[in-house]
């Protein structure tokens, strides 16, 4: 929730031309992908629960995308470690690690960081 608020107070700081709104459409397409791929082996007491949260996180990435480029960038490096962390959990077999996903989430932070200094 604090990356959506984040992402919303950044939004009123854009780069001029939005030029990070294409990438932000290349992360919600790789995320619907992901989450058709997943959404049957999710147990259906969670099911809501796991699209409310991703639909979260898409609609704060794509706020980022009109805000600064370390914003955008934390939040699609996080956006990435909870997909990441959705395969790992209901995916056997699946290239996803511990290491991999805390590093994608650790950098998000710090770009998120980086952002929130230049607002």
């Amino acid at each position: 929730m604090a990356l959506i608020v984040f992402a919303v107070a950044s939004y009123y700081k854009p780069l001029a031309g939005h030029p990070l709104r294409p990438l932000s459409i290349t992360n919600i397409v790789i995320a619907l992908f992901i989450i058709r791929w997943v959404y049957g082996k999710i147990p259906p007491s969670r099911r809501k629960l796991e699209l409310a949260y991703f639909s979260l996180l898409i609609i704060s990435n794509f706020f980022a995308a009109h805000s600064n480029a370390a914003v955008f960038l934390g939040s699609s490096l996080w956006f990435m470690s909870d997909l990441s962390i959705g395969l790992s959990t209901y995916v056997d077999d699946t290239p996803t690690s511990s290491l991999d996903t805390l590093g994608l989430y650790d950098l998000g932070l710090y770009f998120l960081a980086i952002g929130f200094l230049n607002l």
